[in-house]
């Protein structure tokens, strides 16, 4: 062989370690989206962390007026559109059909045996109830979209105003996002730490809650001194006339804790009448509930003659709750 044909020969081995290298980046960067690279040994794969870097105030489309919110990280969790992934992996292969194509069976099952749905479904809690609770209205009530117009380091979560028990009508509230440790996503990365998102109405913005800052929920109930609490939460009545709202005290810790108090009856009747109290501090995810138990003892009325007795209700009606709650709040000490 000449010296000519040996430069040649060397010149093409190099040039095809060098494509062979480019080849074998390039699939590199492509297996980083495509779940299947790690659906086999997922409990295996190392995956990467990824942090919530802001999340966009909702907006509203269709004539349901889903509500959306939109949450963005510091880098891309996913390389393709990936629809609904709040669905199981049998309707997100229907879904796929009609709306994304390149989402194969294969890779969907691969999404579902990495944990990636399930975590989509487990990880992320939206005013206090979990996507998979929310789902609970239906299947199409919570939709999770990845990638949404080739954004690939955001995600959409939107609540369907279609369905019952979805909508959202009051956008000037103190909405809440947890996203817990161990969410997953298509491209590999997963949350190594709990965050807590809440949204101020006053300026439209989201804002990650600090541990510290975090406001507690913990309240107090007393019916005319009466001490109400989950494990001795009845509370017995005699005289119907007597009762009144204006008695039921309401105190907490929180200086930033909103009350409601929902009636379970439209009148005072014999028996067993239910109260749900309510207590939400701005920065809390977790509302406090406590259900009060008014049980009203029919009176015994003895008639003139003394001969003979009757069982009777005393007539009234109650106060209306919006009137005479009495509601006090304790700053906490610094």
């Amino acid at each position: 062989m000449t010296k000519k044909m040996m430069k040649k020969a060397r010149w093409i081995t190099w040039c095809g370690v060098v494509l062979c290298a480019l080849c074998c980046m390039c699939f590199g960067l492509t297996a980083k989206y495509v779940p299947t690279a790690f659906a086999e040994e997922s409990k295996a794969y190392e995956w990467e962390s990824v942090e919530i870097i802001s999340i966009a105030p909702p907006y509203t489309y269709s004539s349901y007026e889903t509500a959306s919110f939109q949450v963005f990280f510091d880098k891309d969790i996913t390389g393709v559109n990936y629809k609904h992934l709040a669905a199981g992996a049998e309707a997100l292969k229907t879904f796929s059909k009609n709306d994304n194509p390149n989402m194969t069976a294969a890779i969907i099952d691969s999404l579902d045996e990495s944990g990636v749905l399930d975590s989509m479904n487990d990880c992320i809690a939206f005013n206090g109830k979990t996507v998979r609770e929310w789902q609970q209205f239906g299947p199409l009530a919570c939709m999770i979209q990845v990638g949404e117009l080739g954004v690939n380091n955001s995600m959409n979560i939107d609540f369907n105003g279609g369905v019952p028990g979805t909508k959202i009508t009051d956008f000037n509230q103190a909405f809440t996002f947890t996203f817990y440790e161990g969410l997953k996503f298509p491209s590999g990365v997963e949350l190594k730490e709990t965050v807590t998102w809440v949204y101020n109405p006053h300026t439209q913005t989201f804002s990650i809650v600090e541990e510290s800052e975090k406001d507690e929920a913990g309240f107090s109930v007393y019916y005319n001194g009466q001490k109400i609490t989950k494990e001795n939460n009845l509370v017995t009545i005699y005289d119907k006339a007597a009762f009144s709202f204006d008695n039921l005290s309401i105190y907490t810790e929180s200086i930033h804790a909103s009350v409601k108090i929902e009636a379970k009856f439209d009148e005072l009747v014999a028996g067993y009448n239910y109260v749900l109290v309510t207590v939400t501090a701005e920065n809390k995810v977790d509302f406090e509930h406590l259900q009060i138990v008014f049980d009203l003892q029919q009176t015994v009325v003895e008639e003139a003659s003394g001969c003979s007795s009757s069982a009777s209700v005393m007539s009234g009606t109650i106060a209306l709750l919006a009137c005479g709650i009495f509601l006090k709040k304790r700053s906490k000490s610094v």
